[in-house]
């Protein structure tokens, strides 16, 4: 019948949930689809558009990997269709079609599993159709960005790149404008500026800007972009005034009040 089993000691992995717990994006974010084979549980309306995927019809689950198109967002492309049995996963035959990518929007209520490390004999059925979607691999600075799960909270969900930023500059109130990532600068992050602000900072859409990693006081991780020179004397470090200060920690600054000694360290919420 063209199926592969798994072996009982390789596990359909339910993101870290206790074995049973059904989990979708809206609860896990988008790590657990960035670049894992993984399983939605068919529905409807994903039967329909899968129609074709050999032996759809004995299937509980579309097999899909997970990618980001910086347009587009987190997509899950179809690999082919499987079933699940209480201990195995079935591999059915990969679809050889005509592509099918699935916006993350569309199925983010959907339950899933994910495969964290997927055996070779299984993957190297997927392997040709994964490799394509190498071109939407990004730059090294991005792919790198990606990695910051502490920048999780003010990402997009359904588009990991960009980010909420609020903007300062002096004499305006604070604006938060969506920004996309595009690489890593000198103790910052630089992006392309996704919206136009309300208020005049100098800036217009699709600008590059640059903005760096703050805690509010809530102790919440924000995106700030200073559109204010700021400069620090000596002066300021001996009599004790409020001052911002750039503290350059696992590569990015964090942006801090300052009364002669620091208030914590980044480590504490990374």
């Amino acid at each position: 019948m063209g199926i592969n089993i798994l072996e009982p000691n390789t596990k359909l992995v339910r993101n870290e949930a206790k074995e049973g717990d059904a989990m979708n994006f809206q609860e896990t974010g988008f790590r657990p689809f960035y670049h894992h084979v993984c399983a939605l549980e068919l529905n409807d309306k994903l039967r329909k558009k899968l129609k074709n995927c050999p032996e759809i019809e004995k299937s509980s689950h579309a097999v899909v990997y997970g990618y980001i198109d910086s347009d587009k967002g987190l997509m899950l492309e179809v690999l082919g269709a499987g079933k699940q049995a209480p201990k195995y996963f079935y591999f059915k035959e990969p679809y050889e079609g005509r592509r099918i990518a699935i916006s993350i929007s569309d199925v983010a209520d959907v339950p899933f599993a994910w495969f964290e490390k997927l055996e070779p004999r299984f993957y190297k059925k997927y392997a040709t159709r994964i490799e394509k979607l190498k071109q939407y691999d990004p730059p090294e600075d991005v792919e790198k960005s990606r990695e910051l799960d502490f920048l999780d909270g003010c990402r997009e969900p359904g588009f990991p790149d960009d980010v909420r930023v609020l903007f300062s500059k002096e004499g305006l109130n604070p604006e938060e404008c969506w920004v996309r990532i595009t690489g890593l600068g000198d103790h910052v992050l630089i992006g392309k500026l996704l919206n136009q602000p309300y208020q005049n900072f100098g800036i217009k859409e699709g600008d590059t800007v640059t903005f760096f990693v703050q805690k509010d006081s809530d102790e919440k991780i924000i995106c700030v972009a200073e559109m204010d020179e700021q400069k620090m004397t000596s002066a300021d470090l001996e009599d004790g005034e409020e001052i911002q200060l750039f503290t350059i920690i696992t590569g990015f600054l964090l942006y801090k009040d300052y009364k002669k000694e620091p208030t914590g360290s980044f480590f504490n919420y990374i």
